[in-house]
């Protein structure tokens, strides 16, 4: 079952989503559950970062729970890799900007990130003005992962608390910015009394 989305119309519903609930909250959901659907949206949401992707809102990606652990995948990326998206922490439509928190796996595979292959990778594609705006999100990236491993935010598992925190707390935290997780755990709650 994929929510969000009415497989037989082929579109997305507000019944759908009200029918629906996103396992995003323990309970109802597994703590498990809630664990794997918190990292894949913070990995997501450096992703987009990264990528300067600007558009990415509740309908713009799935969670299939049909083989029992969440599974998110991210569709709709046609606004990725603008020239005008530089710094990936300004707020940009649905653009967050940086989680508070990393996983190791992921830190570790974006710090092992060079910009010489990622350059060249990018190829034709994409405009110098784009390649360029590329270049000052990476730098960007790079940057904000030495300040989270600094205050100890690179987390080693999502269902162990970090710096006494509870991943959940930490990522609903309003004084920090915002998270993929809240927004969405906002949005559930909106539909539900909706």
């Amino acid at each position: 079952m994929r929510y969000e989305y009415d497989d037989s119309t082929g579109n997305f519903t507000l019944e759908k989503l009200q029918a629906s609930s996103l396992p995003l909250e323990s309970p109802p959901a597994k703590p498990e559950d809630v664990a794997a659907v918190q990292q894949q949206l913070v990995n997501m949401q450096w992703l987009d970062a990264l990528c300067g992707q600007v558009d990415r809102h509740a309908e713009n990606y799935l969670v299939d729970t049909s083989t029992g652990t969440p599974t998110i995948m991210g569709i709709d990326n046609d606004f990725s890799f603008g020239k005008n998206r530089k710094d990936p922490t300004e707020r940009a439509s649905n653009s967050l900007g940086f989680p508070p928190i990393i996983d190791q796996a992921t830190f570790d595979k974006m710090k092992a990130m060079d910009w010489d292959d990622i350059a060249e990778s990018l190829g034709p594609e994409l405009s110098q003005d784009e390649i360029d705006a590329a270049k000052d999100r990476f730098d960007a990236v790079q940057n904000k992962l030495d300040d989270l491993e600094q205050a100890g935010m690179v987390v080693q598992s999502f269902d162990k608390p970090v710096n006494r925190q509870s991943i959940t707390a930490i990522l609903m935290d309003r004084k920090n910015p915002p998270t993929f997780y809240q927004r969405d755990v906002d949005y559930q709650q909106f539909l539900r009394q909706a």
